[in-house]
């Protein structure tokens, strides 16, 4: 499959596919596309994004791997088993956990933190904010 472009020029949106502009009849499948993409979880569709220019990037750490320990997630190291951590100093320790945003902690089994200096204290817990 190639892959899927949208930019918008400050008057309207064009999508891509490959190098071809989608025409208008081809919109409505367009929008199917992303409404799977989002439902489903990616499990049809994919999109790959190079947001730092070629540079190495700091703050985000997704982990699969049951061994190591969680850092302070600058070299991407923040997460814990099948844990996601995004942000400067965004720790999700224990596994399944979940931190977005600067100093947001999710430490402990199945919490989600979101915000800044969010803490997510409990098992099966969720904080938003700070």
């Amino acid at each position: 499959m190639k892959p899927l472009f949208i930019h918008y020029d400050g008057h309207r949106t064009h999508a891509y596919g490959g190098m071809r502009e989608i025409k208008k009849k081809n919109r409505k499948w367009l929008s199917l596309m992303i409404a799977l993409s989002i439902t489903l979880g990616g499990m049809f569709f994919y999109s790959e994004v190079a947001a730092d220019g070629g540079q190495q990037i700091h703050g985000i750490s997704v982990n699969v791997d049951a061994g190591g320990e969680p850092g302070d997630n600058y070299n991407n190291d923040g997460a814990g088993h099948l844990g996601v951590a995004i942000g400067n100093k965004a720790s999700s320790r224990a596994e399944y956990g979940t931190a977005v945003g600067p100093f947001a902690k999710a430490d402990r089994q199945q919490s989600i933190a979101l915000g800044y200096k969010a803490q997510a204290l409990g098992e099966y817990s969720a904080a938003y904010g700070a």
